[in-house]
């Protein structure tokens, strides 16, 4: 037998996950769910704020979307020039969204079901399930904040740090070399070490853009 209720937001970190164990990984289901709900969300969000462009008489959602891109034109254009930037706006607009969205998702409610023993779904077992006595169910957690979840903000969080680096030593690696030892050498270990931990503020679910190069 399967129930499932709803519960506000606040209450879903008592409830175990649904995780599976899929060569060797285990894969939270919840997390991959609300993954593809939070690009669909956006999506269609981007979708209705382009659909009837006014410069007359903008539809509040459109509104919205344009001063989020003036917003992120701001952190571009703090780092670099705006025209050479341009290329990356529609990176840090697409994070911003989709971190804005991810946040969000999970405060209204939650869903939990009450799942038996070694439930499986997609032909694995659900491990919350395992080992349950007779009569007892797991309260597994399925509808919650996808950044609630630490592999998906540490994804993230790499992904911007691989491209970062990758794009300050193509596109001016002298500058990017050198500011390691700025003001002085004495400084290259802390700003190493400042470079390895910028991945580590995605933890509170807030993504930094930036660049570690000036144009």
């Amino acid at each position: 037998m399967i129930s499932a209720n709803l519960e506000r937001g606040e209450n879903k970190f008592m409830h175990d996950s649904p995780i599976i164990n899929l060569g060797g990984l285990n894969i939270d289901l919840s997390a991959v769910l609300m993954l593809f709900v939070t690009c669909l969300v956006v999506f269609v969000l981007a979708r209705l704020s382009v659909r009837n462009l006014s410069v007359e008489n903008p539809s509040k959602l459109q509104n919205f979307m344009e001063w989020v891109v003036e917003f992120v034109q701001g952190i571009v254009a703090s780092a670099m020039d705006l025209k050479k930037g341009k290329q990356y706006i529609s990176l840090g607009l697409t994070l911003i969204l989709f971190i804005f969205v991810a946040n969000l998702l999970g405060l209204p409610f939650s869903i939990i079901t009450d799942l038996p023993e070694n439930f499986k779904v997609f032909g694995q077992t659900i491990q919350a399930t395992v080992g349950l006595e007779h009569g007892h169910y797991a309260h597994v957690l399925w509808w919650k904040s996808p950044t609630a979840d630490i592999s998906v903000t540490a994804g993230l969080a790499i992904v911007v740090f691989i491209l970062m680096n990758y794009l300050g030593l193509k596109l001016n690696r002298k500058h990017y070399l050198k500011h390691y030892i700025e003001p002085f050498p004495i400084f290259l270990p802390l700003n190493i070490i400042e470079n390895l931990a910028k991945p580590l503020h995605s933890r509170s679910g807030f993504m930094p853009i930036s660049l570690p190069v000036r144009f």
